[in-house]
């Protein structure tokens, strides 16, 4: 992310959103199985239509894309195994209520701890210094 710019939880949020958009565009992975040697059955547009579904497939991503999605996914290491799970699942757009029947927590609980994962990779970013410590840590530790 550009450092001269004061990082915002709300710019965490949409850098994992954009991440997670860009994951779904990369091309698919298929293991090399069976294959039929016959030629594709070409058929006329009347009959044709309607036959199957169509399918609308977003570009692939760009090279520029791919590194800020590669970026962004370093900063869920950061976090705990259970905070990666929340904050990914938000960013690919799973709704809280859904979260919450996987989890089984409330949706307050479930928006809290969102939200502080968030801001414990904004901080981690605003603080690049502070490898493993978060200040909260040293409260509870002194406290």
């Amino acid at each position: 992310m550009n450092r001269s710019k004061r990082i915002t939880v709300v710019d965490v949020a949409d850098r994992l959103e954009q991440a997670a958009h860009t994951l779904k565009r990369l091309p698919k992975v298929a293991v090399q199985g069976f294959f039929g040697t016959w030629p594709a059955i070409v058929r006329e547009s009347m009959e044709a239509y309607g036959w199957e579904d169509a399918h609308i497939h977003p570009g692939p991503p760009s090279p520029r894309h791919i590194t800020e999605m590669d970026e962004a996914l370093r900063w869920l290491m950061w976090l705990e195994s259970d905070d990666v799970k929340l904050v990914w699942l938000r960013a690919c757009g799973i709704r809280w209520k859904a979260i919450g029947r996987l989890t089984g927590w409330s949706v307050s609980k479930l928006q809290h701890d969102w939200r502080v994962a968030l801001v414990k990779i904004t901080h981690r970013l605003a603080h690049p210094e502070e490898k493993f410590d978060f200040p909260y840590k040293r409260m509870i530790r002194n406290g």
